[in-house]
């Protein structure tokens, strides 16, 4: 696997999450209060933790790079940078 779709399967995780805690959180969606509420509370805390470490791993595999020309190279036809290890 390269960087570069180790990256976009990241990204796809972020955006799931996010996107399914705005779902948790719309004003239709009235869980009131008791078990329920305090549920989607945890789940709500708990994928917020996880799309922190998500965004970690992110920019572990991914640096913030500008990928300078003097980086570039070329390995079995595909060019990538040397600085970042990405693909380009």
């Amino acid at each position: 696997m390269t960087s570069k779709k180790a990256v976009q399967i990241v990204d796809m995780f972020i955006e799931n999450r996010t996107k399914h805690i705005a779902d948790l959180q719309r004003p239709e969606n009235d869980w009131g209060y008791g078990i329920a509420a305090e549920m989607v509370k945890h789940d709500i805390e708990r994928m917020t933790s996880e799309i922190g470490w998500f965004k970690l791993l992110r920019k572990e595999i991914a640096p913030p790079c500008k990928h300078p020309k003097k980086m570039h190279d070329i390995c079995g036809g595909q060019k990538y940078c040397m600085n970042c290890n990405m693909d380009l």
